[in-house]
């Protein structure tokens, strides 16, 4: 039976009327998949831009009477800083522990965007401060920004590999790279054309320049792989 290779996926299929039809169904899957995938992605950023947002808002110092900014006492912000930077170190433990056994999940990206809007505040307030208990938590508000941006992204990447998953598609999802600035997505059905449609259909890059990755990595798992810098 002679064989052939299709112009768009690079796939060596048979010249058969049913063998092309099962190949432009498995092609429209694909890219079907990949959409669902994007749509829920997309839920997932502009919740967590949404909350950031609110998040910041609320942090920001608001206009009030002299009697109302006398009820807010140094010493009790630099607790209550204190107890959240506590949360946000247990919570990094608590999420490392999740992942080796489970998925990532929307809220965990959603609750890092918080935690990241409120260790910088902290580290506004402290980080420059003349006391030496202050200038440390603000010290430790700066390596908390780091670690929870790159749990982030690892979080990001376990959950969106689920999703893949769910919506059939065995692609491996990973966040990469001494940073985990990397995201790299290992499918054995990677080609030109579904590259191009993460790109400029899925808007896969716009997603993923958000939390602070740097590229992306399309592979087939072999010896085929694009890179896109961000």
């Amino acid at each position: 039976m002679a064989m052939t290779t299709c112009k768009e996926s690079k796939t060596h299929i048979y010249t058969t009327a049913e063998s092309w039809s099962q190949h432009d169904i498995k092609e429209k899957k694909i890219y079907y998949c990949a959409i669902i995938v994007a749509a829920f992605l997309g839920m997932i950023l502009l919740s967590a831009t949404a909350l950031g947002y609110t998040g910041a808002t609320s942090s920001t110092p608001s206009k009030s009477t002299p009697n109302e900014s006398a009820k807010t006492e140094p010493a009790t912000t630099f607790t209550e800083s204190k107890k959240i930077i506590e949360e946000v170190e247990a919570r990094l433990k608590s999420n490392s522990e999740h992942l080796k056994k489970y998925y990532g999940t929307s809220s965990q990206v959603k609750q890092a965007t918080t935690d990241l809007v409120k260790l910088a505040v902290i580290k506004g307030l402290y980080e420059k401060s003349g006391k030496k208990e202050e200038k440390n938590l603000g010290t430790r508000a700066t390596t908390l920004i780091l670690r929870v941006s790159q749990q982030q992204r690892t979080i990001y990447a376990s959950a969106t590999e689920e999703i893949f998953v769910k919506s059939g598609m065995d692609v491996k999802v990973t966040a990469n790279g001494a940073k985990k600035d990397q995201l790299t997505l290992k499918y054995v059905l990677m080609s030109k054309p579904l590259v191009y449609k993460f790109q400029n259909e899925v808007k896969l890059s716009d997603q993923a320049r958000v939390l602070g990755f740097k590229k992306i990595i399309y592979s087939d798992g072999y010896n085929t792989s694009w890179t896109v810098d961000l």
